[in-house]
């Protein structure tokens, strides 16, 4: 049955009854812990059901694959710390970490230790153009998804007073600037630009700046908790506005916590092939375990076939060599087929589509 429920720095025994037993170890890195955690459930879930997947079918070389999953907490500080220790672990590949923060912490010692690293998620830029040859993602870019938020807003709402905040942490942070740049090259200008920080107890200060500004359209880089209590005050304060933002908001925390002043909330994320036919037994395991369904699952599910194929075309787990393969090669995954460019970056497969907040759900827009 899955999921195991984990604790934080707790191994994950995939196929294999002993950590002594494993011939080949799989570092995973992400959220178990903090307003996050979801997103580390999604990880571990995806990461055990995939590596039983790769163990069934004969391993890797004919060796079992053994998850060792970490918590990060999704903040810098201690992505680092994780990082080290999955290096001290020697760890033949990293899938995660879940947050461009701590991703971008952490990737430096994998670089420097020779480990593949692939992110389903760490959609920060500077992951790929600054993490070195060893470093990959199957998420899209926020360069990407800014750009086309920006693009949204301008075709909808050219006229619109617009507002654009963020929480000063590198994911939201990053975005923002790519959403501003794109917005201010369309020829529109804001009304407000504004930092928050996350974590807060509430935002009340940032919507009476809102209100004052007279804003009709708000574009929030950031995560799902501090989005839901910008828009739960907007709305207390018996004001409306369009709200959009990045693919942090497919939680299902901003319709717990905003409940129906989330709805009609637009957000960008990766295609979801939830609704394929072939994929209906992944589907059934995610709804099972009583997690959210996300297209992350799906992302980080394709890491693990891609790294897996790439060792079977390098003939080895040895970084630089599956690296070499991952670059050369194309995958077939549960995200479609894919490739790597030479930055690292995933190619084959759309960046980020629309979706909706409606009636309690996400869907297409």
């Amino acid at each position: 049955m899955y999921l195991k429920r984990i604790a934080a720095t707790t191994a994950i025994l995939v196929g294999a009854s002993d950590m002594s037993e494993a011939e080949i170890l799989m570092g995973v890195a992400g959220p178990l812990s903090g307003s996050v955690s979801y997103a580390g459930e999604i990880l571990g879930l995806a990461t055990e059901v995939a590596v039983d997947h790769l163990n069934e079918a004969g391993g890797v070389g004919g060796e079992e694959v053994v998850i060792l999953m970490e918590d990060d907490a999704c903040n810098s500080e201690q992505g680092a710390v994780v990082g080290e220790k999955l290096v001290d672990d020697q760890v033949s590949v990293v899938i995660g970490h879940s947050c461009s923060g701590a991703t971008i912490a952490a990737m430096a010692g994998y670089q420097d230790a020779g480990i593949v690293m692939i992110s389903p998620t760490a959609t920060n830029p500077r992951v790929t153009d600054e993490g070195g040859s060893l470093i990959f993602r199957t998420a899209g870019r926020d360069d990407d998804q800014g750009a086309i938020g920006a693009a949204l807003i301008a075709e909808k709402w050219p006229d619109a007073n617009i507002a654009l905040v963020d929480d000063s942490e590198p994911y939201g942070e990053g975005l923002a600037s790519v959403v501003e740049a794109s917005l201010s090259s369309a020829g529109l200008k804001l009304a407000l630009r504004d930092k928050i920080l996350a974590g807060e107890p509430d935002y009340v200060s940032l919507v009476d700046k809102l209100v004052a500004a007279d804003v009709d359209v708000l574009y929030y880089g950031g995560r799902p908790r501090e989005a839901a209590l910008i828009i739960q005050e907007v709305h207390a304060q018996g004001e409306e506005l369009q709200i959009l933002g990045p693919e942090s908001m497919i939680s299902e925390d901003l319709w717990v916590i905003a409940g129906d002043a989330a709805e009609g909330i637009l957000f960008t994320h990766y295609p979801d092939p939830k609704n394929d036919p072939e994929l209906a037994h992944l589907v059934e395991i995610i709804e099972d375990a009583g997690i959210e369904s996300s297209p992350a699952f799906f992302g980080a599910y394709a890491a693990i076939q891609a790294w897996g194929e790439a060792v079977r075309h390098a003939g080895t787990t040895d970084g630089p060599a599956v690296a070499q393969a991952l670059r050369e090669n194309e995958f077939d995954t549960v995200i479609g087929t894919i490739g790597f460019d030479d930055n690292g970056d995933v190619t084959g497969i759309d960046s980020f589509v629309w979706y909706v907040w409606e009636d309690g759900a996400y869907r297409p827009h």
